[in-house]
């Protein structure tokens, strides 16, 4: 049997990096950013001088300045933390972020500045090049990759959706950010690579993606609907599953590799990864019914032996901070956690299972990235800059694709009755007759 997900009868084009807005003279931006956080360094020097030798480095950002004292003074930290009211009134600021980068013998002294727009096609542009002719390549084989944001030293994240991030869980975040998820996952993939599952249940952010190509549904607002489309992709991950370990595979990728094989009596169409963004989930919370078959949908699909290794993968966004969202069953799978500023050191916990989300961020425009602890190691937070599309960039991307192709729902999920065809079982059977009537054939009879 083969895939039945609708294949593309032309080769899918390539977006130009120039598809997205940019800031303008992002260099002159740049070189802007550097000048300021050189000032900084100037007054927090002028200020330490008398205490404490050291040397200063700087670091401009879109968000804040970093600057960097390097000292062999033991009692550094403490006399730089002693300053921290004396900096604030200097630089102008209601406070700065000062603390020891673990395993470094520095101080980071961050400063938050006037803020700049961090556009998701500074990202692109960063990752693929700046050239005109340039265009992003439609990966192949690889799980998805997502837009997170830019660190340290003006690094950008995409991340693939595979290994301890195989799922996201996000507080505090939703509209723009899972706007800049949607379309960095757009950029480089096709519709035979991946397809989507969108649920809003606020009816404000997913209209705008109808007719999508990549889309398996149309975009889903309705608690009702939104059980039933999360039902059916715990089938569809119980199946593969079910399918790869008749096959002899764990992952998706590996899959599909082996049926990609030239000369193979199994040779069929890869299957595609499938990515769920489910925004603010919160209205389906407050009722028993629908909680119970959100929670367990959420649980089945990110257990680990479950979704992601088989390419279903779960994006969960809320704005807020309930506990009915991010209630420890929920949660107990979700190894990559994101949260933006947090209004209590409660709320960071809830979401990050640490503090830090009320403090070390300036704004909304930032977010900590908890990565999972690896023993004896505590979770590491990483601290970004989110990025955001514009209109504009939503619109190109999405009618870039609208013009090639149309979606091909599936049918009867929304309406009760799941007629979508299943054929990844009869796959996995096929391969294995197929490997036994090889085994025959190279043995012999007798063998």
């Amino acid at each position: 049997m083969e895939n039945t997900f609708p294949q593309h009868a032309e080769p899918w084009m390539r977006q130009p990096t120039t598809i997205l807005s940019a800031t303008p003279n992002a260099r002159e931006l740049r070189r802007a950013q550097d000048e300021e956080a050189l000032t900084a360094a100037r007054t927090i020097a002028g200020i330490l001088e008398k205490d404490v030798d050291g040397t200063l480095g700087y670091c401009g950002g879109p968000l804040y300045s970093t600057i960097t004292f390097r000292s062999n003074d033991r009692d550094c930290a403490a006399k730089v933390l002693a300053k921290r009211e004396e900096i604030c009134r200097a630089l102008d600021v209601e406070t700065v972020h000062i603390r020891v980068p673990a395993g470094r013998d520095d101080v980071a002294i961050e400063v938050p500045r006037r803020r700049d727009v961090l556009r998701l096609g500074d990202l692109v542009r960063a990752v693929y090049g700046p050239a005109d002719t340039r265009t992003i390549p439609l990966s192949t084989g690889l799980p998805p990759k997502i837009a997170l944001g830019m660190g340290e030293n003006r690094v950008p994240w995409f991340s693939p959706l595979a290994g301890e991030m195989k799922h996201l869980l996000v507080g505090g975040l939703h509209g723009a950010f899972m706007h800049s998820a949607i379309i960095s996952l757009l950029l480089q993939h096709s519709p035979d690579e991946m397809k989507m599952i969108l649920i809003d249940l606020t009816r404000v952010e997913f209209h705008r993606y109808e007719d999508l190509p990549h889309l398996l549904l149309p975009p889903i607002s309705s608690p009702e609907d939104a059980a039933a489309a999360l039902s059916w992709a715990v089938r569809e991950a119980e199946e593969r599953q079910e399918a790869f370990e008749r096959m002899g595979v764990r992952y998706l990728d590996d899959c599909n590799a082996m049926m990609r094989r030239d000369g193979s009596s199994i040779a069929r169409r890869p299957w595609p990864h499938i990515v769920i963004v489910f925004n603010e989930p919160d209205g389906m919370m407050f009722c028993d019914e629908h909680r119970e078959k959100v929670e367990e949908a959420i649980s089945r699909i990110t257990a680990p032996w479950a979704g992601g290794d088989v390419g279903v993968h779960l994006i969960v966004a809320s704005g807020g901070f309930s506990p009915l969202v991010f209630s420890p069953r929920i949660k107990q799978h979700f190894h990559t956690r994101l949260c933006s500023h947090a209004p209590s050191e409660e709320a960071s916990r809830l979401v990050l299972e640490a503090p830090g989300a009320e403090e070390i961020l300036f704004g909304a425009a930032e977010m900590l990235v908890c990565t999972p602890a690896v023993s004896p190691l505590p979770a590491v937070l990483h601290r970004l800059a989110v990025c955001f599309p514009s209109e504009e960039d939503i619109s190109s991307v999405v009618e870039f694709w609208k013009v090639q192709g149309t979606p091909a729902y599936l049918p009867g999920v929304l309406s009760g009755e799941d007629g979508a065809p299943r054929h990844v079982l009869e796959i996995a059977v096929e391969f294995e007759t197929a490997g036994s009537v090889g085994e025959q054939a190279e043995g012999g009879p007798d063998a």
